[in-house]
């Protein structure tokens, strides 16, 4: 299975949003689409068996291709779960040559094989190819949604030598693609169509009841990249509501070259908190000029907007600059984000050292006890013993909650007990005894 590349993964992030059922290894699915054939798998004595000494690889894909249902009643007659190397040398092979049959005997598997969720949907990404191919997938597509919780990306080139025609025809059946694997494939599909007739992509979509947001999702990769200013002007224009959430692609491609033109677009016409599509956006411009980034975070007046980017400078920026950019502002819900976004990211270095001095002062008011606490507990997942006397000089306000974070972290409780009883009496070791006092129900 291949992995999902981010630009991919934003893409399928527009589609359709797949339910996730997998199948219980103590109770197997037995699942049917409506028009698919009866097959019934007898478990009988096989001819023949294949050697699991050495490379078996090329024998069971040698098996596969000649005798799939020979192979299966092989597995099956062994009364012992398989590898799952051998289900995708089976499966692959034989979704190739009878989908129906694979399909059918895929989902009636025995419940203690395992049957794993990238097993179904790498048979219908080998079930593509041609026409045939595309209508098995959207055959056998809805049952495949409710069980899988894994996507990956269809083949390259799957949709080559296919008419286009032919294709938007069988994508708009019932109305438009439905279902996430569906969604997924229409999706690659409009982005290809985008390149060669971007109209031509905007006119089919139009045409679709539904299924639309991850067709929309999948030409806007490819405007984003071609014409991002007409793309933006698209949706400023005549976009609908739910097809703006895809401007982070074009955004993101205006950033590069123009930062401030593409926040100040998100803050027009969209202005709707959203933390990812704000770093895609922001995070770049953070890179290049950070002053700037900052200077512009600072002064965005929408708060929960200014929260977002300031958050995303902070993760960019050294811990004395956040504390200058701290001490540059009087409002307060500035100082908050700067504080809050300061101790939710991973330092590293100088930077650790001098944000754990910082808290441990008490200098900041907006420091909570669970930010003390996100810093105590990510303390302790490397130093246990180091973060409790990292705890113990904390603000009392801010103790209970950072002793709790150490000590469930610390694996060995004995030396946790030990620990705890050897720190100085005082409000941190009564705090201390207290959350190793395990919680009456």
């Amino acid at each position: 299975m291949k992995t999902i590349p981010l630009s991919v993964l934003c893409l399928a992030l527009g589609f359709a949003a797949a339910r996730w059922l997998p199948a219980s290894a103590a109770d197997p699915v037995k699942r049917s689409a409506p028009a698919a054939p009866k097959v019934t798998f007898t478990p009988a004595k096989p001819a023949r068996a294949l050697s699991m000494e050495g490379d078996w690889k090329p024998d069971a894909q040698a098996w596969a291709r000649e005798d799939p249902v020979g192979f299966h009643r092989w597995l099956v007659s062994r009364g012992t779960p398989p590898e799952q190397g051998l289900l995708h040398a089976l499966f692959s092979e034989w979704v190739k040559s009878d989908p129906d049959a694979a399909f059918e005997a895929a989902f009636n598997l025995p419940g203690d094989y395992g049957r794993e969720h990238e097993l179904l949907m790498s048979m219908l990404n080998h079930s593509l190819g041609g026409m045939a191919g595309l209508k098995t997938a959207m055959k056998w597509a809805p049952l495949v949604d409710e069980q899988t919780k894994v996507w990956s990306s269809p083949p390259p080139g799957w949709m080559k030598d296919m008419p286009v025609e032919e294709i938007k025809a069988r994508l708009a059946e019932n109305g438009g693609p439905s279902g996430s694997y569906v969604s997924m494939l229409a999706g690659f599909f409009a982005k290809d169509l985008a390149k060669r007739d971007l109209p031509a992509a905007l006119d089919w979509m139009r045409t679709l009841d539904h299924g639309r947001r991850g067709i929309f999702s999948g030409i806007m990769e490819t405007w984003a990249d071609t014409d991002p200013n007409g793309a933006l002007k698209y949706l400023a224009e005549e976009g609908r509501s739910s097809e703006q959430w895809d401007a982070f692609a074009p955004l993101a491609k205006l950033a590069e070259t123009d930062p401030r033109a593409a926040m100040d677009w998100w803050e027009q016409y969209r202005g709707v908190p959203d933390p990812n599509c704000v770093r895609k956006i922001f995070q770049p411009w953070c890179d290049r000029n950070p002053a700037d980034a900052r200077d512009y975070a600072m002064a965005i007046e929408d708060p929960a907007l200014r929260r977002h980017c300031v958050s995303a400078w902070v993760a960019k920026a050294k811990t004395a600059d956040v504390m200058e950019a701290y001490r540059s502002t009087e409002d307060s819900a500035t100082r908050e984000a700067l504080v809050t976004s300061l101790t939710q990211v991973g330092r590293g270095g100088s930077d650790d050292q001098e944000l754990r001095d910082l808290v441990a002062g008490g200098t900041l008011p907006e420091v909570t006890a669970e930010m003390a606490a996100g810093i105590s507990r990510n303390m302790a997942q490397r130093a246990p013993a180091e973060a409790l006397q990292w705890t113990v000089g904390l603000p009392e306000r801010l103790q209970a909650a950072g002793m709790a974070a150490v000590l469930g972290q610390w694996k060995d409780k004995v030396a946790a007990s030990q620990a705890v009883e050897n720190l100085p009496d005082g409000p941190a070791r009564e705090a201390a005894r207290k959350a190793l006092t395990p919680k009456s129900n």
